[in-house]
């Protein structure tokens, strides 16, 4: 995590990871345990289906904020650029 000029930025690295999980991981996870759980009748299915949706429903935010703060340092230096110039 990177604080520039006061906004939240990620690391390449870890941005890439939490994209997966929030894209790809946990909602497959999700899925499985909702299945599986209801095959063999284990119990509290929902609750961690729950849980796990809104984690990855977090980290779709810190994504989000993270993003929308890279592409206005991005603008910013290209305007810093362009008046320089």
């Amino acid at each position: 995590m990177i604080l520039k000029d006061g906004r939240f930025q990620l690391k390449d690295e870890i941005y890439g990871v939490l994209k997966w999980l929030c894209l790809i991981a946990l909602p497959a996870l999700s899925v499985l345990i909702s299945v599986v759980f209801k095959v063999w009748d284990i119990p509290y299915a929902l609750q961690i289906t729950t849980t796990i949706n809104a984690v990855a429903v977090f980290i779709g935010a810190l994504i989000g904020v993270s993003q929308i703060s890279y592409n206005a340092s991005q603008v910013a230096a290209a305007t810093e650029d362009a008046e320089k110039k």
